[in-house]
């Protein structure tokens, strides 16, 4: 129906509409079980709102709409909170220039994803650890592909708004840094007594109990990886942890040599763990 509002009108329905969406998703619990009905309400939400958000009638109230998909990002499931980044991209590229302020509050939520990944890993990737069930959605703050999409908006405002995030960007390479060096610890287990015994490893190690996590957490240190350096190699797209790095860096002007080392054997350790039915990651360019 909101597809069908002439141009004219579009204005006065969205002023009523996308408000009125984010507080009703505000005001109700989030939901972490497919099965349920609320799970699947609160996803349409967002979808609509994803429609919705990068439209020009809805250009005066990207005041609301960039806060409202924070508060999502900081409090419901990793579904919604990758909606949310596709949604905050899509704004980024409609709109072009933000307040610096709402700048800001998205480099924090995504430090504050960031600095959860360690703990993360040994939690979901250890041997010991406990099968997830396919049926509960992770919290966005404790998912893997929230970190991949959240890379992709930093690369998006690097791209559209230099100037107001060069200065967030230089404070936070320390812990991306940081995320590229985190290795799942059943998978270092395996890599490192396989090679002490003078083998050479690659793929996903057997002991690993959560197969999707640990492939999510690959893609995400390839998405925000890349980025770094123009000499390092980019696996996938250029918007993966190794190819934001990557491509942040060179924003920057940034020397390749004060990084190289640690992007390159970060590439190295990647294309040894990449799993092997993992086809899409394993593409390389230059």
């Amino acid at each position: 129906m909101i597809d069908n509002v002439r141009d004219t009108e579009a204005t006065r329905v969205y002023l009523q509409t996308i408000p009125a969406l984010l507080e009703l998703l505000r005001s109700n619990e989030p939901a972490f079980q497919k099965d349920s009905l609320e799970y699947q309400f609160r996803r349409v939400i967002v979808e609509i709102l994803q429609r919705l958000a990068p439209t020009e009638g809805a250009r005066s109230l990207v005041s609301v709409v960039f806060p409202g998909m924070l508060h999502l990002l900081r409090h419901d499931n990793e579904e919604i909170g990758v909606a949310c980044c596709k949604t905050l991209s899509e704004i980024i590229r409609t709109h072009r220039t933000l307040p610096e302020d709402l700048v800001s509050q998205f480099m924090v939520v995504f430090q504050a994803l960031s600095r959860n990944i360690p703990s993360l890993a040994t939690e979901y990737l250890s041997e010991g650890s406990a099968v997830l069930d396919t049926n509960v959605v992770l919290l966005s703050m404790r998912s893997f592909k929230v970190l991949k999409e959240m890379g992709i908006v930093v690369s998006a405002f690097m791209r559209d708004q230099r100037q107001s995030i060069v200065t967030l960007i230089q404070n936070s390479l320390p812990l991306h840094f940081e995320v590229l060096a985190v290795e799942a610890p059943a998978q270092k287990k395996a890599r490192e007594d396989y090679e002490a015994m003078g083998g050479f490893w690659s793929g996903m190690s057997g002991t690993i109990r959560n197969a999707q996590a640990y492939s999510d957490l690959i893609l995400a240190q390839v998405k925000v990886g890349s980025s770094c350096s123009p000499y390092v190699l980019c696996l996938q797209d250029f918007s993966q942890m190794l190819s934001y790095v990557a491509y942040v860096l060179r924003g920057l002007g940034d020397q390749p040599e004060s990084h190289g080392d640690s992007l390159l054997l970060a590439a190295l350790r990647l294309l040894q763990d990449i799993p092997a039915h993992d086809i899409s990651s394993r593409r390389v360019r230059t």
